[in-house]
């Protein structure tokens, strides 16, 4: 019985997923909580999981950091962000976490903040034009960010539009376009 009761459990985390194409991604190690990580990814509309899939962009959940094989400095990086985004790869990598999307930090989850840099990247950088462009940030973490707030949840969709109304205006002009 007891391989039947897993395999249920299991099956029930499965289907309760969305439908529509997945976004890719695998974990390495142990990561008890990753469809429910991977559920903010269902967010985002279809056709934009379609083309970041066909563009080769991939999450990696890590249960630690020493599985990751990757450059020094984006050890480094994970390290102190516990997310990066390796262009070069086309691969976030994401170490678990059980982190919800919400006003308190203003903050998205970090599967989702870099899911938007393989957004930027897949559709050709929208971050270097307006509304991203900005002296004192990074237009691409601008984009990142703002595009994790705008498909968490309502919570931090309601923040972006207080406080950078024309990130929140393109986000949503795109979201329809792709919707």
């Amino acid at each position: 019985m007891g391989f039947f009761k897993n395999a249920i459990i299991c099956l029930s985390i499965l289907t309760a997923l969305p439908s529509g194409e997945a976004p890719r991604y695998y974990a390495i190690g142990k990561v008890d909580n990753i469809h429910a990580m991977v559920s903010y990814l269902y967010n985002v509309p279809e056709k934009v999981r379609q083309k970041v899939n066909r563009f080769g962009g991939e999450i990696v959940f890590l249960e630690k950091i020493s599985s990751a094989k990757l450059p020094r400095d984006d050890t480094l990086l994970l390290l102190a962000a516990g997310a990066i985004y390796n262009p070069d790869m086309k691969k976030s990598f994401v170490i678990k976490n059980d982190e919800n999307c919400g006003i308190k930090y203003r903050m998205a989850v970090p599967q989702l903040h870099e899911y938007g840099h393989m957004v930027d990247h897949a559709f050709g950088y929208p971050s270097e034009k307006n509304p991203f462009v900005d002296i004192k940030n990074s237009s691409s973490e601008m984009f990142a960010e703002d595009f994790a707030k705008f498909y968490c949840g309502e919570e931090t969709r309601n923040g972006l539009k207080e406080t950078n109304i024309a990130s929140f205006r393109y986000f949503e002009k795109f979201d329809r376009k792709y919707r």
